[in-house]
């Protein structure tokens, strides 16, 4: 088990995001570096051009001509900067994004099953496939490269308004202040909307009660409009109550801010005159001054927002590179054979977070040409019993050999090629029928007799030419396929661990969403699979335990009673008294 969610500093996390990047793209991680210099580098060249034209504006036309092109170039390059840059983040997304993305894959088929039964651990693999791949990760390096861009176009235009007159600092301190207090006007904004949130909430609540269709019939059979309409004009003069207390602050701040502006610019501009005037600055300069302290405030609103923006997702950072850091399971041995035998011995097993251990203290064997049953009420731990016998789970005490291997040494690539499943909560995969079943072994080369002859050996009647539905039938409505019944998708998947041929078959209540004739016909096609195979089956419905060589009796993760289904109803025990509730049941129905 691997434990807590790993602490990583916000340095190291961005470290090594570059490094996953510079690794996944060279050379359109390159090509953005050489964007960037060339970038910042045009609003001072723009500036610097400018100046060079008004103070030389008695040199020839063909000097003149070559000078106003220039600028026009850099002008050009710099009004368009932001389509091209626009282009090239997207080709540099989506080189970047579908590398990131495998390596997020790859580290899930590395990970201890245990970490998909964590919360929080499954809450970290789930956040990483999602921002690695076109989400708050990419963005934070795509902002955070923005920021870079401007950040050193503000050093660049600082130390060239420092070159003309080192007073001409202070009105560029006083932009700066104007940013900062922008950040404090954006930070009370947020506070607003989050605590709207809920008095949002209490108010759409109140206006279904009143608007909803399914709910009006009620209200006015209890006669409760009035009650409900002045429950949502209080709620409503709460909610506009707050804004406007909170918006007045907000607005006094935006003024400040505005008024900041102002008063920065119009000093800045006024010094340069007053240097002008005094002979400190030529002409060339005046007019080179002006430009930088207009474009010195849009690239200091720019480098505030994004430098916001890129504080704001540094936590999904943290966390990417946090699931990067998990541990990895070390498995080397493989099975060069098929398996003729699995033990348990002293195995139990507690989930991460869990209080008492959901399997406990089982040993056992099961064996090539037995059938095992495993019965028992919701929470006995027959699920966790199957996963620990496929290898899904390693114990946290004791040890599942495959022919004397520890399951926690074999590869899981050679663990699981062995092993073919029926779960609970089995996927419902949106493909074509015949995907559906080949899934089971991808190996194997696709056959469209064998698939059918495997549909008719099972007893699957509803993919045929009467039904419409054939192996090219698209499914799932999602992506505008045909939608399956629940017993028929359970039908495609027994149909799919059929198609492998495995060492080890475990259905896990593999019949709750078929009619009785149904599940008897599959139980009967069970029988067949399990030739010369280790079968476990999980199910609640103990009259289908007769067929088993073996049938345990689970509570609280123990085994109560252990044997064939005639040798339990002759004890008399729990396993027989539960049997005679659910006879007495179907009886009555």
């Amino acid at each position: 088990m691997s434990g807590d969610i790993p602490k990583v500093k916000i340095t190291r996390a961005v470290a090594r995001l570059l490094k996953m990047i510079f690794v996944s793209g060279k050379l359109v991680f390159f090509c953005e570096a050489v964007i960037v210099v060339l970038c910042s580098l045009l609003p001072v060249m723009t500036a610097f051009l400018w100046q060079r034209i008004l103070e030389r504006m008695d040199r020839p036309p063909a000097e003149l001509f070559v000078l106003f092109l220039s600028m026009a170039i850099s002008g050009g390059l710099m009004l368009s900067n932001g389509y091209f840059r626009e282009v090239f983040d997207t080709i540099f997304r989506n080189t970047v994004a579908g590398n990131m993305q495998k390596r997020v894959h790859e580290k899930a088929q590395r990970l201890p099953m245990d970490d998909y039964e964590d919360a929080a651990l499954n809450d970290l693999l789930t956040c990483a496939g999602e921002k690695f791949f076109y989400g708050d990760v990419l963005g934070f390096i795509i902002e955070g490269v923005y920021a870079v861009q401007v950040l050193i176009s503000i050093v660049l235009t600082g130390c060239l308004v420092w070159g003309y007159h080192p007073a001409l600092e202070l009105p560029l301190l006083g932009m700066l202040a104007a940013q900062v207090l922008g950040i404090r006007l954006n930070k009370k904004r947020t506070e607003l909307d989050l605590a709207l949130v809920p008095m949002k909430r209490k108010q759409e609540v109140y206006k279904e009660y009143l608007t909803k269709h399914e709910n009006i019939k009620e209200i006015q059979s209890l006669g409760a409009h009035t009650f409900f309409r002045e429950k949502w004009s209080s709620a409503l003069r709460e909610a506009m109550t707050f804004e406007e207390r909170v918006s007045r602050k907000i607005e006094s701040l935006r003024a400040a801010e505005d008024v900041l502006k102002r008063l920065a610019v119009i000093a800045s501009y006024l010094l340069c005159v007053i240097l002008a005037e005094r002979g400190m600055v030529g002409i060339g300069q005046f007019g080179a001054l002006i430009l930088l302290m207009q474009q010195f405030q849009n690239s200091s609103s720019d480098f505030v927002e994004r430098i916001q923006y890129v504080h704001a997702s540094a936590v999904h950072v943290q966390n990417g590179i946090a699931y990067f850091e998990l541990p990895e399971e070390q498995r080397e041995r493989s099975l060069k054979h098929s398996v003729s035998e699995i033990t348990l011995e002293g195995v139990s097993y507690r989930y991460p977070q869990a209080e008492s251990a959901a399997v406990e203290n089982i040993s056992m064997r099961l064996k090539k040409n037995e059938i095992v049953a495993v019965v028992g009420k919701n929470g006995s731990g027959k699920t966790t019993f199957s996963k620990l016998v496929s290898g899904l789970l390693v114990p946290t005490e004791g040890n599942v050999y495959f022919d004397g291997i520890p399951s926690s040494e074999i590869e899981n690539g050679s663990l699981y090629s062995g092993t073919t499943a029926v779960m609970q909560d089995f996927v419902r995969y949106c493909m074509t029928v015949r995907e559906n079943i080949i899934l089971g072994d991808c190996e194997k080369p696709v056959s469209d007799e064998a698939i059918e002859k495997l549909i008719r050996d099972m007893r699957i009647t509803f993919v045929s030419g009467k039904t419409g539905i054939t192996l090219d039938t698209d499914l799932g409505v999602e992506y505008g396929g045909m939608e399956l019944s629940g017993g028929q998708w359970q039908q495609l998947a027994i149909l799919r661990a059929k198609y492998k041929d495995a060492d080890l078959v475990i259905l896990d209540e593999p019949t709750a969403a078929l009619d009785p004739l149904k599940e008897a016909e599959l139980f009967s096609a069970f029988q067949q699979m399990c030739r010369g195979r280790i079968g476990v089956i999980i199910t609640h419905r103990l009259s289908m335990c007769s067929f088993a060589d073996t049938v345990l009796f689970m509570d609280k993760g123990k085994i109560l009673e252990m044997g064939s289904h005639r040798e339990l109803l002759a004890r008399g025990g729990a396993y027989a008294r539960v049997y005679q509730r659910q006879a007495e049941m179907y009886k009555s129905e």
